[in-house]
């Protein structure tokens, strides 16, 4: 290629070059000379013409790797050739490969530049894509607070992503589906557990939650009269921060025993309330409360005032005994029979001393013994 071009730029120049040498101009020569130094294929120009001193253009120091073309100098008229010198094109390898590596450097870096303009325009124009897509999903996201949940309706519906979407479209939908059925769970999850508060309030039981430390969980209004302090107050402390220590270390160990039991656990207790002094008789249950996937939330407890039941109870075994009483000392035999196989079910003293028989030989014996020979029917007659 280079002895190509090099030949190409002798054909275009030794012609004038010979003119301006025949008819001895000088002047013309060198610029012609000088102007084949300029070429970017042309290193080096020597000029020697015949019987003369050799002119020399371009680079005056070259490497050893250099490639030359030389070209006759001859000028034909009237059929008779004359030559006049021979021309000498150099090119310095070396020289011109470090130039065409500069070209190729530029170049690749041109090239670079363009395509790195390009890349940053795609990215500029992908991030602003980007962000609007994002700010979208972030403005859809900004809604999904507890507060926003609750205003939307409750029969929205999320619209379907369409066919030709992409990720952002189907997460966009998603954000939207998630809106509409989490603001109707929230709902559900809060009516429900309204429902089960108001009815933890409304019955008059005392009644607690504790976790698996003794820190109390939840309570309803009657057991905040019991404290005499508000269940925010109540929440997040034990018993220790409110009774003495013997009193407290007695209600976490009804705790501890009902976590060990793994069942409801019943004791009964005297319990005084903060609120109005009000001193009662207590039956406690406490057993270990677990969420759906067995895992222990703590201990519920619940506790029924018995107090006038016990009473019921006292007073009723204080007047029985005092019927026990009255019937044991009596002067007469008196004795309560059953009807269906009259036997006898409660007797005093004298009937015993009367049928001349221990009080566990008279228990054993019917009206039919007490009355030996008289047939059953007529026993039966006369009784009832």
């Amino acid at each position: 290629k280079l002895d190509r071009d090099l030949g190409a730029v002798g054909a275009f120049t030794v012609p004038p070059l010979v003119n301006s040498l025949w008819a001895l101009d000088s002047e013309q020569v060198v610029l012609q000379v000088q102007g084949l130094a300029r070429l970017p294929d042309v290193s080096a120009v020597r000029l020697q013409p015949r019987g003369g001193a050799e002119l020399h253009a371009g680079a005056s120091v070259l490497s050893d790797e250099t490639f030359e073309r030389v070209f006759p100098l001859v000028h034909a008229e009237d059929g008779a050739r004359h030559d006049l010198g021979t021309l000498t094109l150099v090119t310095d390898l070396r020289a011109d490969r470090e130039r065409l590596m500069r070209q190729g450097v530029i170049s690749f870096i041109g090239g670079a530049a363009v395509n790195l303009l390009i890349v940053m325009i795609a990215v500029s124009v992908y991030h602003a894509y980007m962000r609007r897509r994002m700010t979208g999903i972030a403005d859809e996201l900004q809604d999904i607070t507890p507060d926003d949940l609750r205003r939307a309706p409750p029969s929205g519906r999320a619209a379907a992503a369409a066919p030709d979407s992409d990720e952002f479209d189907e997460l966009t939908a998603s954000i939207v589906a998630l809106k509409a059925t989490g603001g109707q769970a929230l709902r559900d999850a809060e009516h429900k557990t309204a429902f089960l508060r108001s009815l933890m309030d409304t019955i008059p039981d005392l009644i607690w939650l504790k976790d698996g430390d003794g820190v109390y969980l939840a309570c309803n209004p009657r057991f905040e009269r019991f404290f005499g302090q508000r269940e925010a107050d109540l929440l997040g402390r034990d018993d220790f921060a409110f009774f003495a220590r013997e009193l407290a270390e007695s209600f976490r160990e009804n705790d501890r025993l009902a976590l060990e039991v793994g069942g409801p656990r019943t004791n009964e207790e005297w319990l005084t309330f903060a609120a109005d002094g009000y001193h009662g008789l207590f039956e406690t249950i406490k057993t270990p409360m677990r969420d759906a996937d067995g895992r222990l939330i703590g201990v519920l407890g619940i506790a029924r005032d018995v107090t006038r039941q016990r009473q019921a109870t006292d007073a009723l075994r204080e007047r029985e005994e005092l019927y026990r009483t009255i019937v044991s000392q009596a002067g007469e035999g008196i004795v309560l029979i059953d009807p269906e196989n009259l036997h006898f079910v409660e007797f005093n003293d004298r009937a015993c001393e009367i049928a001349g028989c221990t009080r566990a030989e008279f228990a054993r014996m019917s009206v039919c013994d007490a009355m030996s020979g008289t047939p059953p029917e007529v026993v039966r007659q006369a009784i009832l």
